[in-house]
């Protein structure tokens, strides 16, 4: 046993012939199982990708269609507001007729709250469209037979008496108090501007125009800011301006520049409530009660004939204050703690009284200097 030679390898292959067959079929299920294998995930791939596919082109779908509903939603929405604004106006014009049936001699001014004016009767009252009666309340309630208080009914077989056309001596008597009723309208002394038939529509424009400008130069929320005055950004078409002209989109221009002068007049108010005697100051957002009136009732019937509003264009704080300089190179002012008092008396021409005003702003500062004029009380 010791001295045998080993056989070579050939020899031992030929003595287990067996053990090839089977090295090659493992062999070969190897082989076949990597493949299986291989083709299955191939397999479960492109089927997750067929799916995510599909949910993708479900989702576009679904998304489309949400738009699609969206958008006829919003045409309805449109469409119906369409039709109940024009319904609006048809019944506004419908009430309009009657009042003016109901009182014929009356006419009414469209101007948001009604407002009676009276026919005129002369070339200067047809020139001045704010001839108005003292209470257009007690105007409508026996024009249409209620008595003063609007309770109820006259008493039948009473003959209704039409409200005759005011003239110039009943405006005058009627700014008298009645007897036991508190006067709400003081005799103005000799500096107040009285004569109402100088006020007229081109006089109002201009201060109306030289407020708006004023109003809207002092905003400070805005992008980029301006004169800092007050904390308000209410014209510009990408903040407030866009969202009154959501809420009007008829009149957005003229509710913003509406807005921004309320503000203004606020701010000036609080200014003037620093000075001695406020009551006896008159700032370019404080004329007194009728001027007042009427600047409000003009806006309003700007808004209602949807006239143009005035442009403010781009902001340029140097042209600014050249701009407002040259209304009034003249304007001269005494710098006070509280304000700017202006020289000399008030001047009968508001306009002119507005634009010393506006001239006395300059030069501009970080704060709202308050220009005013004095007048007498006594």
């Amino acid at each position: 046993m010791l001295g045998e030679v080993p056989a070579a390898p050939e020899a031992r292959l030929r003595k287990n012939p067996s053990r090839w067959p089977i090295g090659g079929l493992l062999l070969a299920l190897v082989v076949l199982a990597g493949i299986v294998v291989g083709f299955k995930r191939h397999n479960d791939r492109i089927q997750k990708e067929q799916a995510q596919a599909a949910r993708e082109a479900s989702d576009r779908a679904r998304l489309q269609a949400i738009k699609a509903k969206a958008q006829a939603a919003f045409d309805a929405y449109q469409k119906d507001t369409l039709e109940t604004m024009d319904a609006i106006s048809k019944l506004e014009a419908a009430f309009l007729g009657v009042l003016q049936e109901v009182i014929p001699k009356c006419s009414i001014i469209n101007s948001g709250p009604i407002i009676l004016r009276p026919t005129p009767t002369s070339e200067t009252e047809s020139s001045n469209p704010y001839w108005h009666y003292r209470s257009g309340h007690d105007q409508i309630c026996r024009g249409g037979g209620y008595n003063e208080k609007g309770a109820g009914k006259q008493a039948r077989g009473v003959k209704t008496i039409n409200p005759a056309p005011l003239s110039a001596n009943s405006l005058v008597q009627n700014s008298h108090p009645r007897k036991g009723q508190r006067n709400e309208n003081p005799k103005p002394g000799p500096q107040t501007m009285t004569n109402v038939t100088k006020w007229t529509t081109e006089i109002l424009d201009i201060i109306l125009g030289l407020q708006f400008r004023v109003a809207w130069a002092g905003e400070a929320l805005c992008d980029p800011p301006r004169l800092r005055w007050w904390r308000t950004d209410l014209v510009d078409p990408m903040s407030g301006g866009d969202f009154l002209r959501r809420l009007a989109p008829r009149t957005h221009r003229w509710a913003s520049l509406e807005a921004v002068r309320e503000a203004a007049r606020l701010t000036d108010l609080k200014s003037r409530k620093l000075l001695a005697d406020p009551d006896s100051a008159r700032t370019l957002f404080s004329w007194g009660f009728e001027l007042d009136e009427m600047l409000a009732d003009r806006i309003r019937e700007q808004k209602w004939a949807l006239s143009p509003a005035p442009a403010m264009g781009e902001f340029d704080r140097t042209r600014l204050e050249a701009e407002f300089k040259a209304l009034a190179p003249e304007a001269s002012y005494n710098i006070q703690a509280s304000g700017r008092q202006m020289r000399g008396p008030l001047p009968e021409d508001p306009a002119q009284a507005a634009r010393l005003l506006v001239a006395a702003l300059t030069p501009l500062g970080d704060a709202y200097p308050t220009p005013f004029f004095r007048i007498s009380t006594t």
